[in-house]
This record gives C-alpha cells, structure tokens and sequence, in this order.
C-alpha cells in the first residue's frame, strides 16, 4: 500500500503518459546569471552520478534516497530549473507498461518566492539512480506553477532547489 506522501508523488508524475524515445543529452546549459531565454526540458540534462547532491529526507518521507540530479538553471523569470531523482523504498507498479520502477526523475521548475513549484517532466525507470527508463510522461507547459506548504512532501524539493533549510518546527 502506498503512503500519502508517496501517492501524491504518483498524482504529479502521473497524467497522460506516453512512451517516447530518451532524448540525447544537451550540452550544459548556460551559467545561471545569463538571461538566456527559459530552456525546453531536453536542454538540461542530468549530471555525472558522482556530481549528485543528496537532498535530506525527513521521517515518514516514503523514499530512499532523494537526489538534486542536475545543474539547477535560473530561469529570466526566477524560478529554478533543476532535475531531481528519487529512489524508492521499494518497486511501484507501472499499469501503462505492465512492469515496475525503482525510481523516479522529475524536471521542475521552482519558485523561491512565493514557495511553489511546475512540474514539467516526469520519468520512471526500472531501477535506482535512474537506470533503465520504463515511462516517460508527457511534458507539461511552464504554466501551471502551485503553491508548497511548508512540511508537505514537495517542500523538501523546492528547498533543495531553492538552497534553503525548512522552518523549525513550531511547538
């Protein structure tokens, strides 16, 4: 059975899924300051395994490992750009492919300020890190950015993308 947090994960990534052929790699984008114009998903590409920033996970959050997978892109409108990969704790089954995936990647645009994010890319694959795609999902427009509440889920993604800690608990 799968937890809330968890299923919320599935709700995002899932939609209209398509397979499609795994894009090529694009060179490395632009250095963050540039006000090159907002890049499509194929232009920012995950970065050698090694280069991985492991983003923590607090308890109860329903993954194995979670990872900041590429160079995070700043956008000329302020969001940040960034690849994301999430092992699971253990395989999910995929009913569009009949098989399971061990991970996830998601391309999303965040928002620091006001705490928010896009998903724009989702991809599933048969084993961790990343390995051996399964589904890739339709891409999404730059137009449906959300609202994070602080403690849920998503919050640990946009602090990760954005660089900053959570909020202490309030007791």
């Amino acid at each position: 059975m799968l937890g809330p947090r968890l299923a919320v994960l599935l709700v995002l990534l899932s939609g209209c899924a398509a397979v499609t052929p795994t894009p090529v790699p694009a060179p490395e984008p632009a250095p963050a300051a540039s006000a090159a114009p907002v890049a499509a998903p194929q232009a920012l590409s995950f970065a050698p395994r090694r280069e991985w920033r492991r983003i923590p996970l607090t308890r109860g959050a329903r993954m194995a490992e979670a990872f900041i997978a590429s160079p995070t892109m700043t956008n000329p409108d302020g969001t940040r750009r960034v690849w994301m990969v999430i092992n699971l704790l253990e395989p999910i089954r995929l009913p569009e492919t009949g098989g399971y995936a061990r991970s996830a990647a998601y391309l999303a645009d965040f928002r620091c300020d006001p705490h928010a994010w896009n998903p724009i890319q989702g991809v599933w694959y048969t084993q961790r890190d990343a390995v051996g795609e399964a589904l890739r999902e339709q891409e999404r427009g730059p137009g449906g950015i959300r609202d994070v509440g602080e403690g849920t889920f998503v919050d640990l993604f946009v602090n990760a993308a954005c660089g900053t800690t959570p909020a202490r608990p309030r007791r």
